[in-house]
């Protein structure tokens, strides 16, 4: 009898310490991947930027984006890049935000454009559902399409132009979902 009890204790403390160790190291992977961590915390440094020709500004994490105003395809392009981050030569970027803006057609209506022309990347959309949205007060439409990263994106047709913004991300619950949602949600048009 007294084997069997301590054959008992010993089972049932392997099963509260392993039960420990599992939820431990659940929480241990969620704050190390970001899902529940450190990086998903409020920004201590918002700032507002207003990338010149744009006719925009917004605000973000500049505690976490470094900014870049480049220029491609024709387009003025505004990557919000991780901080710190290093191009690597012949390599990928890391997920990041972007901003762009194009002219656009005269006549050529939001929805025609997202479908048909090849930089918004729309023929990539699993789903192919454009969603009404409004982004700085003005009608715009949602989508996500699938390429290096999984993408969200959100255009808007605003004074002849196309303005589109993408947050590219490797996993739905990645911090930069959040911090897209709330650069979009302070867009501000001049």
């Amino acid at each position: 009898m007294t084997s069997r009890n301590l054959i008992i204790t010993v089972l049932v403390l392997a099963v509260i310490l392993g039960g420990a160790y599992f939820a431990f190291s659940k929480y241990l992977v969620s704050r190390l991947d970001g899902t529940g961590g450190v990086s998903a915390a409020p920004s201590a440094q918002i700032e507002t930027y207003a990338p010149n020709g744009f006719g925009l500004s917004f605000d973000y994490a500049a505690d976490r984006y470094d900014t870049q105003l480049l220029a491609q395809d024709g387009a003025q392009v505004v990557a919000l890049l991780p901080e710190g981050y290093q191009p690597v030569e012949n390599g990928e970027g890391p997920p990041s935000i972007a901003l762009w803006s194009a002219p656009i057609a005269e006549g050529v209506s939001l929805a025609d454009w997202v479908r048909s022309d090849s930089r918004s990347n729309f023929a990539l959309s699993s789903d192919g559902v454009l969603t009404p949205v409004v982004v700085g007060g003005e009608p715009a439409v949602a989508y996500r399409h699938s390429g290096l990263y999984e993408t969200d994106a959100v255009a808007l047709l605003r004074g002849g132009q196309v303005y589109v913004f993408t947050a590219g991300w490797a996993k739905d619950t990645d911090p930069i979902r959040t911090d897209f949602q709330d650069l979009l949600a302070t867009i501000r048009f001049n």
